[in-house]
């Protein structure tokens, strides 16, 4: 059928109507007239796919990676990045409006990320045994079938030479895909540096020959080499079992005048550059303040530069390994002194803060699931004056604020192009006690 381009949805597709059910059509464009083909009927919508643009978008271009409609990593390189950065705007904008009723005059324009190709400093890719030979890519989405990829334009250009060496590597010793039978071979390789790089392998349990590991050490860039065993049927990529097979514990890198370390389980932002741009925002929102608690805080990053206009940081984070990184964060940089990290649930942490002493500031960076209803419950009972909010999901920022917004005037919101070429958008959120 043909149809009309009406919106668009949150993960980037273009959406039209009929019968006034929403039809979800990946790759079409506001505006656009667009033919195609119902795949999948669901009672109060549908799914189809784009069969040809009739009447093109003007903010339609040619995506840079030839992979692009098979990949589907990316679903928004068919897209001008001054259209992405508007579209980023419109699904924030519209999830605060639908969930809380947010004055849309409050969000500000996205703010562009300096780099919209080779910007990603991480990758997890998984691997499989293809012709006789260990290849790494991208499952197609919705399938097990691996597409290969030679090039990827979204990932930093070292990262991915990086990546072809360990694959060669790999390759020379015979490395195979991961036989669940025999609970062996190789599952994921991931790797993610600053100018220096952590390989961590995926694998059953398999011991590597010391020679192989050697040739990996030797690739330029490599200072750190972990093997995961990961001997489980679900879809995390690591489990718990790390192993330091050469070089460092930890990668190095420096962020604003701060110089970090992390370990391969602990999260860091993928955009370096934005990263940096979103932290110094997010900072500059802080009022005149004595103790700042970061929930969420990871490996301590935003708690310690913080300390620029706080006398006082918690950090808060459940998991033990990033704490371990953020307490060694805080020493290495001498501010160990005005700053504490706890491994604990974040509800239960601050809630045994706010009893026991006055929190002028709370920054929470939560997960894609946003925050909890105990986490909420905290913090309405609590007497923080101020809450900076970071949100990697327009939904669930919208559900929380339509609770929090009893208790405090939402003063600002600002996305952040995080994700150049997806339809991911980040937003930094300003909260005021009523």
């Amino acid at each position: 059928m043909i149809v009309t381009i009406k919106k668009m949805g949150i993960n980037g597709e273009g959406i039209a109507f009929v019968d006034k059910k929403p039809v979800f059509i990946p790759y079409a464009l506001k505006d656009e007239k667009v033919e195609c083909k119902v795949i999948t009927k669901y009672p109060k919508y549908s799914v189809a796919e784009l069969v040809e643009v009739i009447e093109k978008s003007k903010h339609r271009v040619v995506p840079k990676c030839n992979l692009y409609y098979i990949c589907g990593g990316c679903n928004m390189m068919h897209s001008t990045v001054a259209n992405q950065a508007r579209v980023k705007k419109e699904i924030l904008t519209e999830s605060l409006i639908k969930y809380a009723r947010i004055n849309p005059r409050i969000i500000q324009d996205t703010v562009k990320s300096e780099d919209y190709f080779f910007y990603r400093n991480s990758m997890k890719w998984p691997v499989k045994t293809l012709k006789g030979k260990l290849e790494t890519g991208m499952y197609k989405e919705g399938s097990n079938h691996l597409v290969t990829i030679d090039r990827c334009v979204v990932h930093e250009k070292r990262l991915d030479k990086i990546r072809k060496e360990v694959m060669a590597v790999l390759n020379k010793y015979q490395m195979r895909d991961f036989y669940d039978q025999a609970k062996s071979g190789i599952r994921h390789i991931a790797i993610r540096g600053f100018e220096t790089y952590q390989l961590t392998i995926v694998s059953g349990k398999n011991i590597f020959p010391e020679a192989m590991v050697n040739d990996l050490a030797a690739i330029d860039g490599i200072v750190s080499i972990y093997q995961n065993v990961n001997l489980g049927s679900g879809h995390e990529i690591f489990s718990n079992d790390f192993r330091l097979l050469y070089g460092s514990k930890t990668l190095g890198f420096k962020v604003d005048d701060l110089t970090m370390r992390l370990s391969p389980r602990s999260f860091y932002q993928l955009n370096s550059k934005q990263a940096l741009n979103m932290y110094q925002y997010a900072i500059s929102l802080i009022d005149d303040a004595e103790l700042l608690v970061e929930a969420y805080c990871g490996i301590g990053t935003m708690s310690l530069m913080a300390l620029k206009k706080v006398d006082r940081v918690i950090g808060i984070e459940l998991n033990n390994e990033a704490i371990k990184n953020a307490k060694n964060n805080a020493s290495i940089n001498h501010l160990d002194e005005n700053s504490s990290f706890v491994a604990n649930d974040a509800a239960k942490e601050l809630r045994h803060i706010i009893d026991n002493t006055k929190v002028d500031v709370l920054l929470v960076d939560p997960p894609r699931v946003g925050l909890d209803d105990e986490m909420l419950e905290t913090i309405i009972r609590s007497n923080i004056k101020q809450i900076i909010y970071i949100s990697c999901n327009p939904s669930t920022l919208g559900k929380d604020l339509e609770i929090l917004k009893e208790i405090y005037h939402v003063k600002s919101v600002v996305p952040f192009d995080m994700f150049p070429q997806t339809a991911k958008v980040e937003a930094v959120c300003l909260l005021e006690r009523k």
